[in-house]
């Protein structure tokens, strides 16, 4: 029993020692799998699309579905987002925010083009920000409340 809970202990940490590490450099096979792993999906298949989006699936296992998301990241730097466009097709996908602003503290919104917020999330001494949506075709804005020159444009094409 013990050596299960200090399995558990030393697996923990080391989990931890590559999130620390290796998400910061961006985002890669290994920082992918690392977003799906903590979105409770078992070891992800990873590719990359001829248009430049990274596509995760979870195996199919049980009661999941083998549902493929492409992945959005986005880095919030001090001059605003990078990049500060994306276009991509209809579908749910993983958007992914990383807070390199040297910021504690950032309020996100993701609007539509009636000034409705479709997603908001406010980050408190956290560096990232993951989350499947599923925006219908249109144009939306990502921003940062208190900096309103921070914009990262996104049209879902149908």
């Amino acid at each position: 029993m013990k050596s299960a809970m200090k399995l558990t202990k030393i697996t923990y940490r080391l989990l931890l020692i590559l999130v620390v590490a290796v998400v910061p450099a961006g985002i890669d096979r290994i920082t992918t799998q690392a977003i799906s792993a903590s979105c409770a999906n078992p070891i992800p298949e990873v590719s990359s699309t001829s248009s430049g989006h990274v596509s995760v699936s979870p195996k199919a296992t049980g009661t999941q579905t083998g549902e493929r998301f492409e992945v959005e990241l986005v880095t919030l730097l001090p001059t605003g987002f990078e990049p500060a466009e994306i276009t991509r097709p209809a579908g749910p996908f993983l958007l992914g925010v990383n807070n390199r602003t040297g910021l504690q503290e950032l309020s996100l919104q993701v609007v539509d083009e009636t000034g409705i917020t479709v997603v908001a999330r406010r980050m408190i001494k956290v560096k990232t920000w993951r989350k499947v949506i599923n925006l219908l075709p249109g144009h939306y804005v990502l921003r940062e409340t208190g900096h309103p020159e921070w914009l990262c444009r996104i049209t879902i094409i149908p």
